[in-house]
């Protein structure tokens, strides 16, 4: 089946394309329809680490941290499919479509127009005839990270121990997560994906703290002592802006000219806009962005003819997620127990509470423009219905 890094017969998922009925199927042998492949030589991916940190102590024992930190990642892993139509094809002879829309009696078919409108699939014109699909795995993608560190450290005293960390930091690559998949909208041209990972967070703060509650601590009333001294408070806190938003478009009926998919395009400046809408099912309903400034694009840019724009202007993960904002609290105390003769024993009381404060951690917001939306429209058109969700519950709105 797909992804075995073999050679035919060795794949098990044959197909036939253009088949008029059951009775049509004659004896004989089916192509094999993908299979997977890696390069001769694969060197070994690489890892480049480096940083520079300045401390300093404050305040005789706390501690100030300063660094840059960053790292160079060469030869990761990624797909790629190396049959996809070749750009720029116009007409191209094939005579099992001969007569066929697209195509004149001698097989002669228009290639862009053909895949354009969804006409045949591209199993007639990629250059590997009989497969759909060859996936290669390789180790050509790239990263390249850096990052300002800062963390604060308060050691115990006056009952207080506490640190606090703050990141600010850029990802970028050319594939990440599921975008180590071959590109499925221009997989001639790998440079175009390089931009913010989608592991990017661009700023992270966490505060870690323990307070030992000043009360009845040193009450010469052994059962207030016991009971309601050395209580402790300790917590974390987070937050994080999110990761970043992915944007696909499609008019229904139509792909590109080497059959794939393609990206919106912009028609201003795309940004974290918060807001609310009425949705006529589910009410008042939040919004992150506003989608006027994100359009379908032209007909014409779905031509594989190498000019600007082919394909859609917009790059990848060009807005912010929404981020985290969490806090959890833990109360606990140690009560001494007189058991076990001259060892020490104590039994830990311990309540924690997480996400104290309710607040909803979304996992992201869905993106694009619906199909039924034309070529060059604003994605504001009625039925473009994106989703938020959030972690334990889901809530759709319409931007």
């Amino acid at each position: 089946g797909e992804g075995l890094e073999a050679n035919p017969p060795s794949t098990f998922s044959p197909a036939s394309y253009n088949v008029v009925g059951y009775n049509s199927l004659v004896p004989g042998p089916i192509g094999p329809s993908s299979l997977g492949t890696s390069q001769t030589r694969l060197p070994n991916p690489q890892i480049q680490q480096f940083n520079f940190m300045i401390e300093r102590q404050l305040f005789q024992q706390d501690l100030l941290s300063v660094g840059f930190v960053g790292n160079l990642g060469r030869h990761l892993y990624r797909q790629r499919d190396l049959n996809f139509v070749p750009y720029g094809s116009k007409t191209k002879n094939v005579p099992a479509l001969a007569g066929t829309t697209g195509c004149d009696a001698q097989g002669n078919c228009d290639v862009q127009n053909i895949l354009i409108n969804n006409v045949q699939p591209t199993i007639f014109f990629v250059p590997y005839r009989g497969y759909t699909t060859i996936t290669s795995q390789e180790t050509s993608a790239v990263s390249n990270y850096n990052s300002l560190q800062v963390s604060y450290r308060h050691p115990f005293r006056h009952g207080l121990t506490a640190q606090i960390a703050y990141t600010y930091s850029h990802t970028l690559d050319d594939s990440s997560g599921t975008d180590g998949q071959a590109p499925t909208v221009d997989p001639g041209n790998l440079s175009r994906w390089y931009g913010t990972s989608s592991l990017n967070r661009a700023h992270i703060f966490v505060m870690n703290y323990v307070y030992n509650l000043p009360f009845f601590g040193n009450s010469p009333n052994r059962f207030l002592k016991q009971t309601l001294g050395g209580w402790k408070v300790s917590g974390i806190t987070t937050f994080s802006t999110g990761n970043p938003i992915d944007f696909n478009c499609g008019v229904s009926g139509f792909s590109s000219g080497i059959g794939l998919g393609y990206r919106c395009n912009l028609a201003g400046h795309l940004g974290i806009l918060k807001g609310s809408t009425n949705d006529p099912q589910f009410g008042p309903t939040p919004t992150w962005f506003n989608p006027a400034v994100t359009t379908q694009p032209l007909l014409s840019q779905l031509s594989a003819n190498g000019e600007p724009g082919m394909f859609g202007y917009m790059g990848r993960n060009v807005l912010t997620g929404p981020g985290q904002n969490n806090t959890d609290f833990g109360l606990l105390k140690e009560f001494q127990l007189p058991w076990f003769g001259s060892e020490h024993s104590t039994l830990e009381f311990r309540a924690d509470t997480f996400n104290s404060f309710n607040h909803p951690q979304w996992l992201g917001a869905s993106a694009g423009c619906n199909s039924s939306i034309g070529f060059g429209q604003p994605c504001t058109q009625t039925g473009n219905r994106s989703e938020e969700r959030r972690v334990g519950k889901k809530c759709r709105s319409r931007w």
